[in-house]
């Protein structure tokens, strides 16, 4: 019952090993300048830790929907989040940092549940070039794509 009903945490658990055993690969070095593989191992570990709070949640305390008989999420959703992660791991190298961090925000705003197209539209575009920004100019490292290189000649 426990695998059942946790398929597609323990999936998404397995996802963010390979996803972190990748990043490692690239170099953690933070200091001075953070290597390639610093942003994507920090998002292992968080995707590692989530999968693991969700599997060891029920021995603490009972979740709210499993306390009422609610059905947990909907795994159209799951698959979907799954499609959209994958999706970001295949095209971050050729449609680079912005393009694929704006798409995987709408998308993702819109699977939470935020209607329309001005509101999701709008926050993609924004994440995903304030995140260029302060990665190319605050930190000094331009992502793949970067429009910041574009803009303001970053190096």
């Amino acid at each position: 019952m426990f695998l059942r009903k946790h398929r597609a945490t323990l999936a998404l658990l397995a996802f963010a090993a390979v996803y972190l055993l990748g990043a490692l690969q690239l170099g953690v070095k933070a200091r001075p300048i953070p290597e390639s593989g610093f942003v994507p191992s920090l998002l292992g570990v968080l995707l590692l830790a989530l999968c693991g709070w969700e599997l060891l949640r029920p021995y603490f305390r009972p979740a709210k929907g499993e306390a009422e008989g609610e059905a947990p999420v909907a795994e159209g959703k799951l698959s979907s989040c799954a499609v959209i992660l994958l999706g970001s791991v295949l095209s971050f190298e050729w449609l680079g940092f912005p393009a694929t961090a704006a798409w995987v925000t709408f998308l993702s705003s819109r699977l939470m549940g935020l209607s329309g197209w001005a509101g999701p539209g709008l926050l993609s575009l924004g994440a995903a070039l304030a995140a260029d920004l302060i990665f190319a100019l605050g930190l000094g490292v331009p992502l793949p794509g970067s429009l910041a290189l574009l803009l303001f000649g970053v190096n």
